[in-house]
Order: C-alpha cells, then structure tokens, then sequence
C-alpha cells in the first residue's frame, strides 16, 4: 500500500509499482486528503498485462479526483500484472493521496 504519496502538477503520467493481482476482478480505492492550487484534478487509470505483453491495457479510471475524499473503481480482465497510472493536472496544483489494499476477486 503506498501511504502519504504526493503527486505534483506535471506532463508526465506517474506510475505505482506494477504488483501480481489476486484475481482477475478488484476493487481499487483511493482516499484523496490533501489538495492545492488552482484547480487541481487527478486522474487515476488502472492498468494490466501479462509478463510477455509489450504493453500496458487500460482495464479502468476512476471519476477525476478535484477534492478530499475516497474514490473507488472496479475493474475486470485483470492480468498477470496491475498498476495505477496518475496524471494530475491544474495551476501549481498537488494532491496527496493513500491508496487502499485492492480486494481481488477469482
């Protein structure tokens, strides 16, 4: 579980270390406890592939995270790995966040 992270207004999508899901099916959660600046909005995709797939499949994004509060999103099709991708964007905008364990279903 990633506790305390902060994420910065940047062009550069930011991911969490890629882990191997418990189940082809999760519920993700965030809880957003810090934001700053003008407009800040925090998108979140949740992405998967296999060890020998050249690329990363976007399985699901959660609603744009603007203020404190939790956001949750299920998604299926899970593969043989999982990660969350941000991309934070606003003027001089951050937001701190605490990322939940996943509950993975078969």
């Amino acid at each position: 579980m990633d506790d305390g992270e902060l994420i910065f207004t940047n062009a550069t999508t930011i991911y969490t270390v890629p882990e191997a899901p418990g189940g082809t099916r999760g519920l993700f959660a965030l809880h957003i406890y810090q934001v700053g600046g003008t407009s800040p909005s925090l998108a979140v995709a949740i992405e998967t592939k296999d060890v020998t797939d050249a690329s990363w499949t976007n399985v699901g994004s959660f609603a744009a995270a603007t203020a404190v509060g939790t956001i949750m999103k299920y998604a299926s099709g899970l593969k043989q790995r999982v990660r969350l991708a941000f991309t934070m964007s606003g003027t001089n905008a951050w937001e701190r966040y605490r990322k939940y364990a996943v509950s993975y279903l078969p």
